[in-house]
């Protein structure tokens, strides 16, 4: 594929086990971009952290790190990539809660449950969304879902996502 993708005459070329050009390429990959948005959100704060999370999001979303490819190496890249992209997520739902950017925030957190339902810290930022909009039914309702999933674990919600509910209620 990379014969296919470089102009000609650029290569590639091997040498025993190395791979080479004839020129000098810049190579680039979206992984390698979502990586680099990643750590630029790292050492940002504010609107531009949570810009870096939202382009390095965006990346992620376009589909699956090297479809077809059916590796232990590239299954291994896949899984730290979705672990990587729950993290921000969560990130970027918390931030964008914390500017009252709710409808973000809240899309955010659905994306996170939806992947990984037994994930409080997002059913949390779920309540708090709905308290935060005066959607009472919404606290309650993301408490029950949140119960709800964690039921299929055969365990109950943390003490502090069960505080968290009894507060948002009052």
């Amino acid at each position: 594929r990379l014969r296919e993708a470089l102009p000609a005459g650029i290569g590639p070329i091997f040498t025993g086990n190395t791979l080479g050009f004839t020129t000098p390429v810049i190579l680039d990959s979206e992984s390698s971009k979502f990586e680099a948005f990643i750590a630029k959100a790292a050492r940002l704060r504010g609107q531009g952290r949570l810009e870096a999370l939202l382009k390095a999001l965006a990346i992620l979303d376009q589909g699956e790190y090297l479809p077809g490819l059916d590796s232990s190496w590239a299954t291994q890249r896949r899984e730290r990539f979705e672990e990587q992209a729950v993290q921000a997520r969560l990130q970027a739902a918390q931030m964008a809660f914390t500017a009252q950017q709710y409808r973000q925030a809240e899309q955010l957190a659905e994306q996170v449950v939806a992947h990984d339902p037994y994930k409080e810290s997002a059913w949390r930022i779920l309540m708090r969304i709905a308290s935060a909009t005066g959607n009472e039914d919404g606290v309650v309702a993301s408490y029950r879902r949140c119960k709800t999933a964690l039921n299929e674990l055969g365990v109950t919600p943390s003490d502090s996502t069960q505080q968290m509910f009894q507060r948002l209620r009052r």
